[in-house]
């Protein structure tokens, strides 16, 4: 095996060494504030994009999220703002269901029809439930608090209608759609309750697929079949 030249010395290969050399205390400590403010950055814009997926406030006429601008059901809420400023104004029961129909005009969750004798509020199920279920999801209920408070002003029975599609259902809770657009009625009916408006003129009936408002051979029309009908007879 051949030495090496006594004349080349060892440091001269160490050109090829990639270790840093030693850097003088604080020489990138710009680069640890870097990283810091870029964590901070990231932290902030992930909380921003959290608030703005969980709170669906405020809310506006025809939009998904239909309550109370300042998430509670306090007097400050803008759907009975409303209405009490319709009150004010009228004093009739047509100036509050004026204020009715035009707080949701434009909205998809939300369908309004009025005759002389009915005030008809038609309900998308996904405002109120999940799929297959019968329990009031947290804007259902918001909802619900709002408009009771617009019912317990008005005279007359209030029939709560429960409806789905053809679409079949077989589950331990609700055998078929007849269980399960009754339970949906009766759940409303019994949060309104809740909330003030006497059960004397609360009643809830489920007519499963039976009455039909668009084709079920499409998911627009199925869509459109499952809902809760609020039934309001004006008197």
């Amino acid at each position: 095996m051949s030495k090496l030249p006594k004349d080349i010395s060892l440091h001269k290969f160490n050109q090829f060494d990639s270790t840093p050399k030693s850097e003088k205390p604080g020489e990138r400590s710009w680069l640890l504030s870097y990283l810091d403010l870029m964590t901070l950055l990231l932290v902030l814009f992930v909380a921003l994009i959290s608030k703005a997926t969980l709170d669906p406030h405020p809310a506006r006429p025809g939009s998904d999220s239909i309550g109370g601008s300042d998430g509670g059901y306090g007097a400050v809420d803008p759907f009975e703002q409303q209405m009490l400023e319709k009150l004010t104004e009228g004093g009739s029961q047509n100036s509050l269901l004026d204020g009715l129909e035009s707080y949701f005009s434009g909205s998809h969750l939300v369908d309004i029809k009025r005759s002389e004798d009915a005030f008809i509020l038609s309900l998308s199920n996904s405002l109120l439930f999940q799929p297959g279920e019968a329990r009031l999801e947290p804007r259902g209920s918001k909802f619900l608090k709002n408009i009771s408070f617009a019912l317990k002003q008005l005279s007359g029975n209030i029939q709560i209608e429960g409806h789905a599609d053809s679409d079949s259902i077989q589950s331990v809770k609700f055998p078929s759609n007849w269980e399960l657009s009754s339970t949906r009625a009766a759940t409303v009916a019994r949060a309104l309750q809740g909330m003030g408006v006497s059960k004397e003129r609360l009643s809830a009936i489920g007519y499963s697929d039976s009455r039909p408002i668009g084709p079920n051979t499409t998911e627009a029309g199925k869509k459109k079949n499952r809902r809760v009908v609020i039934n309001i007879k004006i008197q």
